[in-house]
């Protein structure tokens, strides 16, 4: 059967290539859509399913109707922001462009198809490029354990920017075998834009890659190897290759203002010692999707040609070893915000040059089965030494260390030796398969929820009847519908990115006194609170429960989807006499702050007339009741030790009608042996905060857990409800506030009427009629690059509210114009056509001297 599949291979070589990459990948597809996720999408359950189609589908929606090329602002999330915070998922991306001329199809099934077609475009271009290196079945194999690497097939379906550039690094690798030709400088140019673009994050990783690959390819190719030869081979494609990043300029200047503000907790600190002490991380490389995922066989080739190879080869072994495990090599390829294996994804082909190599060498008798097994065996002991996350992983570690070892022993006699390639393709495969099963696939019917034609009718019927201006709270389908943007008139607070505006993060994490309950505070849920709502101009909220919070009477349903109206909800800017500074903000008790915010503009000046808080008193709770089996009450400290959640209920002296019941307490985790602490959660009244596990490297740091309670009804009862774990919940503390305090807010304050037809750009203005000399607040996150006229005269403003725009303001009627300029934009543009020109002026000028040596040479 083999014989006949090598002949096959060698009569249709291409043909049978093709067939056999597209087969392995159909295997792995199949057990992931067909027994292991039944009923799913080829989208992850975790960001993909409200990440990688749904803010493409924005930038669709917003380009169909802005017809901007090159954006600032998003108003409809974070409750407006700089639009370059989304850039990782879409912005200038080629991969998406297509789509834009597909409006009959969602972004959902073209982002599956662009995913797939991308892999298997990029594992076919794999396969020709090891044919550069290598002859026989060995550029198959290879190709095949290309495809079955960690993270190319897992995210194609998970995180899709760690692999969709491939297609453009495979181009740059072949490009940098080329000659200095005016074609193949400007394939490089194309290449680098298309790479930046496409996933800038990565970008730096990749051109790393292609730079130690070129070396790699001078000292291979020539047998003067000084460093002036190979400087003279790379410098002009290195050139080029930087014209096509400064060509990017537009978007990557922008994103670089933006992170140095936006990036949400999660970077971890280093110290100089960790990143300059070598560390045998094997992990790093080994079978995981976020590192370069490939098997031992790989690992052992890399030390194999250490000891066995010949110069280019030693040199590109000792790299990526370095690369591996140097954690200062890794730091700087994160851009110096964390050690991370997945910077290590675009170094997989120069990995497998080397798996081809040891292959070539075994083959020939030039390298001793026993010194690699002996290798291998080493490897995969400090591997487990290290830990490794799963179980499987462990299990698939030693497996194929015995199987590897067992056909090297097989191949002492010369003719089994190329059971090493049947071997290594197979490991790769059930390696693929395995890796994959890691990650749970989104239902289809969470799509189907996502485009929900019963949602799209409630939403549509809500705008289209009013010119107001407005916010919706989106409280449905929370984490899947995080970027949902049902039309570009829709306005919410709900964001998702891992970038974001700072001020409003720590006033929804904080300030607000709303619920935490994700594992990342990337992700800014509508909270279920009533006072945030009405603070930030959500007039409706979209919801699965048929219940109401203080406030809110029922609208209108559809489906499974009710909508209900928050009647105190604030205009969207306004303007009022009564102002609060932030020193007098601060100063205030916790459980007053949230009056202060509606009846006050808190302002950063030095004297201010503000209403004082005075409708919330304390509310007395039971706490020791709690002490029940698996939760022990001493001195006001609840400790939990349970291993099924734990249910009580605190009954309240009396019933509470028209109140609000603000809930404050301190949660931690950090006890016994940390890394055997998992998530903790502490539910009152159905309103969850979360605390993650002390070792998550997206660590939420939400010690302090705060609740706000609301509902039409009265309230005669808490429920708590305690996740299973062990944990400490201590300070807790209650008060009532009084619902008046939501009409109230409603009474001081002068309406900003905004033209509802200037809310899908960069821009925003309207009307207002001031009553007294005040404050004027917008509920739009506070960034330095608004530009902002009161009667056509440019006005300088303020952080009002700890984290949104304010300014001063005299009585009378004004006309209010707030434009947003992303930072960096316009000089990007400018070292974008410089760089573009620059780099078409070189290759005229390479062309013409190309031409002359040509004649001379006649």
């Amino acid at each position: 059967m083999l014989r006949k599949l090598r002949n096959l291979y060698g009569t249709y070589p291409v043909r049978f290539a093709v067939m056999t990459i597209t087969a392995a990948f159909l295997i792995i597809f199949s057990v992931d859509m067909f027994i292991l996720n039944r009923g799913a999408v080829w989208g992850s359950a975790t960001d993909w399913s409200c990440q990688h189609y749904a803010i493409p589908e924005y930038l669709r929606m917003r380009f169909y109707e802005t017809h901007e090329l090159f954006p600032d602002f998003v108003m409809q999330l974070g409750a407006g922001q700089n639009i370059y915070n989304l850039a990782y998922y879409g912005i200038m991306n080629p991969l998406y462009l297509p789509s834009y001329f597909m409006p009959w199809m969602t972004m959902a099934v073209y982002v599956q198809v662009m995913s797939i077609v991308v892999m298997l475009v990029s594992a076919v271009m794999a396969y020709f490029f090891f044919r550069k290196h290598f002859s026989g079945g060995i550029p198959l194999v290879l190709a095949i354990m290309f495809i079955c690497a960690g993270p190319i097939v897992f995210h194609s379906h998970r995180h899709i920017m760690f692999v969709n550039y491939y297609p453009f690094l495979m181009g740059l690798l072949f490009a940098a075998r080329g000659s200095g030709s005016v074609k193949n400088l400007l394939i490089m140019g194309v290449l680098s834009f298309a790479v930046v673009c496409t996933s800038f994050y990565f970008s730096i990783g990749i051109f790393a890659s292609v730079l130690i690959y070129m070396i790699y390819y001078a000292i291979e190719s020539s047998r003067d190897s000084s460093i002036l030869s190979i400087w003279r081979y790379i410098r002009k494609k290195l050139l080029f290759m930087i014209l096509g990043c400064m060509a990017a300029a537009v978007l990557w200047l922008p994103v670089l203002a933006a992170l140095y503000s936006g990036r949400a907790s999660g970077t971890s600190d280093v110290s100089l010692i960790e990143l300059l002490l070598p560390s045998m991380e094997f992990r790093l490389f080994l079978y995981a999707p976020n590192s370069a995922g490939v098997t031992c066989i790989t690992a052992a080739a890399v030390f194999a040609i250490i000891g066995r190879g010949r110069g280019a080869e030693r040199f590109l072994a000792i790299v990526l070893l370095a690369c591996m495990e140097l954690p200062i090599v890794t730091y700087l390829l994160n851009g110096g915000m964390y050690i991370d294996g997945k910077v290590m994804i675009p170094m997989i082909p120069l990995m497998l040059i080397l798996s081809g190599k040891f292959f070539v060498y075994y083959m020939s008798g030039k390298v001793q089965g026993r010194i690699t097994s002996a290798v291998l065996a080493g490897a995969a002991v400090i591997a487990l030494i290290e830990g490794i996350s799963y179980k499987t992983q462990i299990v698939l570690l030693i497996a194929d260390v015995l199987l590897t070892i067992l056909v090297l022993a097989r191949g002492r006699k010369t003719g089994m030796r190329r059971i090493i390639l049947y071997s290594s393709a197979a490991v790769s495969l059930v390696s693929g398969i395995v890796v994959c099963s890691w990650d749970k696939l989104a239902k289809r019917s969470d799509v189907e929820d996502f485009y929900s034609r019963d949602a799209q009718l409630l939403i549509d019927e809500t705008l289209d009847g009013t010119d107001d201006v407005f916010r919706f709270a989106e409280d449905s389908h929370l984490l899947t519908n995080v970027n949902r943007v049902y039309r570009t008139d829709y306005m919410t607070t709900n964001i998702y990115s891992s970038l974001s505006n700072a001020d409003f993060r720590n006033f929804r994490l904080y300030t607000s006194g709303s619920d935490v309950n994700t594992r990342n505070n990337a992700i800014q849920l509508q909270p279920k609170n009533v006072i945030f709502n009405s603070l930030m101009g959500c007039r409706y909220r979209l919801t699965l429960e048929e219940s109401a919070m203080l406030g809110e009477v029922r609208n209108s349903s559809s489906g499974k989807y009710y909508l209900y109206e928050n009647v105190y909800a604030l205009p969207l800017g306004y303007a009022s006499s009564d102002v609060m500074t932030e020193s007098e903000f601060a100063a205030i008790p916790w459980e007053q702050q949230h009056e202060a915010l509606l009846s006050n503009i808190i302002i950063p000046h030095n004297s201010g007339n503000g209403i004082v808080p005075h409708k919330s008193e304390p509310l007395h709770l039971d706490i020791g009741s709690l002490d029940k089996t698996g939760i022990s009450v001493e001195d006001g400290v609840i400790t939990v030790n349970s291993k099924t959640p734990v249910i009580c209920t605190l009954e309240l002296d009396a019933p509470l009608e028209n109140k609000l019941i603000l809930i404050k307490c301190t949660a931690d985790n950090r006890v016994g042996k940390l890394k055997k602490q998992n998530d903790i959660m502490l539910t009152v009244n159905g309103v969850q905060n979360k605390l993650t596990a002390p070792t998550w490297k997206y660590h939420n740091g939400n010690y302090n857990f705060t609740y706000v309670l609301s509902s039409d009804k009265a309230t005669d009862r808490l429920e708590l409800v305690f996740s299973e774990g062990n944990y400490i919940i201590s300070d807790f503390e209650a008060y009532v506030l009084d619902g008046s305090v939501l009409e109230d807010a409603m009474l001081n304050k002068d309406e900003f009427r905004v033209d509802y037809s200037r809310v899908r750009g960069d821009t925003l203005s309207g009307k207002i009629t001031v009553s007294d000399d005040g404050w004027f607040n917008i509920s739009i996150p506070y960034d330095g690059n608004f530009r902002i006229t009161v009667d056509g005269s440019k006005t300088e403003y303020f952080r009002t509210n700890t984290a949104f725009v304010g300014f001063p303001i005299a009585a009378g009627e004004h006309e209010i114009t707030v434009t947003y300029e992303a930072p960096l934009k316009k000089t990007g543009i400018i070292v974008g056509m410089i760089s573009a020109v620059s780099a078409m002026v070189l290759l005229v000028c390479i062309y013409i001297r190309e031409r002359k040596r040509s004649n001379m040479g006649c």
